[in-house]
């Protein structure tokens, strides 16, 4: 059987760090109010006028320079992010020009937090079906783009940055084994941004009021989002006869540092298997995962023959989890 294995990372987040103490001059809140509730340290924030696709760019062309792949080998890049450089053309038809994947289909994937994952499960499925050979991945996003700055409820919470992961098809057990995707509309009012789409277009109006940053109920969102990872992970090994114990290295979307601590005590999993590194790069949405499973790898936390789980949770609401057996990069 063919299967999607991932055989290449890359990461890229812009240089200038901001503190939770330089938060903290621009708006009411503490180090240790944002430590906390969050666990975050500090995130990276883009120069105004940067675009999601230099940071995927950049991503890509070490996740192929790693595998000694060409541009020009790709069959397709999928880009999964809430912030493109532009409403059209995607980001990903942007990533391929300037990458020279003069071969390659290219589209956005738009599914808040979970996207990355639902692009890893896309691309699998393209690749065990014999129509592609070689997907690229990205996920990141330039949250900074869609932050209230005076709003300590949400503005501490993110930042910006960009992963890539390379897909490519093997005969064997290496690769992704197993998908789990979810999503429940109800729970959009929790989770979103008010204007921008063709409900409410863009007008003087909706800008002074704000109506184009993230909004959240946070307390809501926590409490789901617990709720929505613990049986994500349970459901998925079952599944395939698997305890949550059993996986290797739990890569779980860094939404809350707090949150996956919880998460990982109802599971009642070892914390050295729930890497953490919110601290260093707040919530980044599409990018989490990417740049995560980077730190772990370069940690030798993602061992050859282990099984590795990605679950993320956010926005819509809607959740994926993609079960793989991992294959050392």
């Amino acid at each position: 059987m063919i299967r999607a294995v991932i055989t290449s990372i890359g990461t890229s987040v812009p240089d200038k760090v901001y503190t939770n103490d330089d938060l903290s001059k621009v708006m009411d809140t503490s180090d240790e109010w944002i430590r906390e509730r969050s666990m975050i340290g500090e995130r990276r924030f883009a120069d105004k006028g940067e675009g999601l696709s230099k940071y995927c760019v950049s991503a890509a062309e070490k996740a192929l320079k790693k595998r000694g792949v060409s541009a020009e080998e790709l069959d397709l890049i999928i880009v999964a992010t809430v912030t493109p450089d532009m409403m059209f053309p995607n980001t990903a038809n942007l990533v391929q020009d300037k990458l020279g994947a003069v071969n390659a289909g290219a589209f956005d994937l738009v599914n808040a937090c979970p996207g990355f994952v639902y692009g890893v499960s896309m691309a699998s499925g393209m690749i065990s079906s014999g129509l592609h050979k070689k997907i690229l991945v990205c996920g990141g996003d330039i949250m900074s783009s869609i932050l209230d700055m005076e709003d300590r409820s949400t503005a501490v919470l993110f930042g910006d940055g960009a992963g890539a992961v390379l897909l490519e098809g093997e005969e064997g057990d290496y690769g992704v084994h197993d998908v789990l995707l979810g999503s429940d509309g109800s729970g959009g009012k929790y989770l979103y941004m008010p204007s921008g789409g063709s409900i409410s277009p863009a007008t003087k109006e909706t800008v002074s009021k704000k109506e184009h940053f993230v909004r959240m109920d946070g307390s809501k969102v926590y409490k789901v989002g617990i709720r929505r990872f613990v049986q994500m992970v349970k459901d998925i090994c079952e599944k395939n006869s698997l305890d949550p114990s059993d996986i290797g290295c739990h890569l779980f979307h860094q939404a809350n540092g707090v949150m996956i601590e919880a998460i990982a005590k109802r599971l009642k999993l070892d914390k050295s298997k729930c890497p953490i590194n919110i601290d260093k790069y707040a919530n980044t949405t599409n990018g989490t995962i990417p740049i995560l499973a980077e730190d772990a790898n370069n940690k030798n936390m993602l061992k050859d023959g282990d099984w590795v789980l990605m679950t993320s949770f956010g926005a819509g609401f809607a959740w994926g989890s993609v079960l793989i057996k991992w294959k050392k990069i």
